[in-house]
């Protein structure tokens, strides 16, 4: 029986009652006090109207107090100094829910810590609503270095692949929802990733002359996505990933560490809007950047065939933006730092600077006196690998020779890797500061034994998150005296 039968129901019976009350029905006997009467018939219809208002009010309490579930669920990660990782869930409800519903304690994710929760209605991170149908569920960031908690990569043979991510997450208890549905617990699964800025980096294939394919990331500043005589060229980074992260899948380049994306984050674009391309080299490979082209007794290098095509693909994205071909520059880690090497003494006028970081190979006084001027700053860490140390401080004392003037920091004045932020860039500053003095175009940074961690080799954590590094880099211009 529906609520509004059930209400005429008792209206019709309290309408029959207080008449038969009134005339001296059978059930009941009269009285000779008629104002009595009068009152005690408006009291039954007063009460039977406030009874049939409460069922009614109940009824429609009860029909919208509807068991529901969760909607969906999508993990959102960010790349992190050691590599991609969840850091925060997104949970979609069918209705809003106000803000004072939900706290720390609402849901649990196996395998971490939460930090905080918030809701909106825009489905967007970082932002808080009163109420909303996204609850976001942010995850703790494991500091702890060599740790795995909630990293999406897998390294395998020599190389990182992203694994597919589904996480669990538990409703604890049932939530009341603004429209007075109830939330049921439970268990359900993320379907979907989101890294916001990672994936802010456009997807390109690009043959070159020879008909080989590279693969790249391009971040385009915003209001640079089609060229215009109204917009000022801005400068380009090209990054050149290491070892780990070659491959075919277009993406690790920018999620095994973030030294390309360090250039694409909101502050280093209001210090410095620019263009930023990672390109990827093939699997198939095994020179990354630089092909072995002598003998272990008489070394000599030459561009790979990735790195011939990301040169190509890079003049293409040069020719398509509005980009200033005099503040391109050249940056690169381990392998990747060698593919800066060759690339820049191949193509002598193409970087107006180059950043080096955790390695170098070695190449001739005709290679390097092509490029003895160019600004070169070569980083990495004191307690790297014999070879890496060797090459690098002979590349320095190369360039020494031959003429350019080099700034060192290193033995007892090294810089202590660990440091970050305003602390890690006053260092970088006053080795600056001390090049300008000089008038050295070289830089030889060391950075001190044990403060890179997990590993010597990953000096480029410090290297990328430098700002004052970035601010070195775009201060050099081509041609400039």
């Amino acid at each position: 029986m529906t609520a509004l039968r059930i209400a005429n129901k008792l209206v019709n019976e309290a309408f029959q009652f207080a008449n038969q009350r009134h005339a001296g029905g059978s059930f009941c006997r009269p009285t000779t006090n008629k104002v009595a009467d009068a009152s005690l018939y408006e009291e039954i219809i007063l009460k039977s109207i406030f009874l049939t208002t409460a069922v009614l009010l109940s009824a429609t309490a009860f029909a919208h107090a509807a068991d529901v579930r969760v909607t969906g669920a999508t993990a959102f990660a960010d790349t992190l100094e050691e590599g991609e990782a969840i850091t925060a869930i997104r949970v979609e409800l069918p209705t809003n829910v106000a803000a004072t519903e939900i706290d720390r304690d609402t849901f649990s994710v196996p395998g971490f810590d939460i930090i905080g929760t918030y809701v909106n209605d825009s489905g967007e991170r970082d932002e808080a609503d009163a109420q909303g149908n996204y609850v976001f569920v942010e995850l703790a960031r494991d500091t702890v270095p060599g740790n795995s908690t909630g990293k999406t990569l897998i390294y395998y043979d020599g190389m990182n692949e992203r694994q597919d991510v589904a996480v669990s997450v538990r409703l604890n208890g049932p939530v009341d929802l603004a429209d007075g549905d109830r939330l049921l617990p439970g268990v359900f699964t993320s379907n979907g990733l989101i890294n916001e800025l990672a994936d802010r980096f456009e997807l390109v294939s690009f043959t070159d002359s020879n008909g080989y394919t590279v693969n790249y990331r391009l971040f385009v500043p915003e209001g640079y996505e089609q060229a215009s005589d109204s917009n000022e060229d801005l400068p380009i980074v090209i990054f050149f990933h290491g070892a780990g992260e070659k491959g075919l899948n277009n993406d690790v380049q920018i999620l095994g560490n973030p030294s390309a994306l360090e250039y694409a984050r909101d502050a280093a674009q209001a210090r410095h809007p620019a263009f930023v391309m990672a390109p990827q080299s093939s699997s198939f490979e095994t020179g990354e950047w630089a092909a072995r082209t002598g003998t272990e007794t008489d070394p000599s290098f030459a561009p790979s065939q990735s790195m011939a095509a990301a040169i190509e693909a890079l003049d293409d994205v040069i020719g398509n933006y509005d980009i200033d071909e005099d503040r391109v520059y050249g940056v690169g880690l381990s392998a990747g730092s060698r593919g800066v090497m060759i690339s820049s003494v191949t193509h002598p006028d193409l970087y107006a600077a180059q950043l080096n970081i955790a390695s170098a190979d070695i190449y001739t006084d005709e290679q390097i006196q092509g490029v003895v001027d160019k600004p070169t700053w070569i980083l990495l860490a004191e307690d790297e690998t014999e070879e890496r140390i060797t090459n690098t401080t002979a590349l320095a004392d190369q360039y020494e020779r031959l003429g350019a003037v080099v700034e060192r920091r290193i033995g007892d004045d090294a810089l202590n890797g660990f440091l970050r932020g305003d602390k890690a860039d006053a260092q970088i500053m006053e080795q600056m500061e001390a090049a300008d003095a000089a008038g050295a175009n070289v830089m030889l940074t060391h950075l001190r034994a044990g403060t890179v961690l997990p590993s010597a080799h990953w000096s480029w954590m410090y290297g990328f998150n430098n700002a004052a590094l970035q601010d070195w880099l775009f201060a050099q211009r081509r041609g400039a005296e």
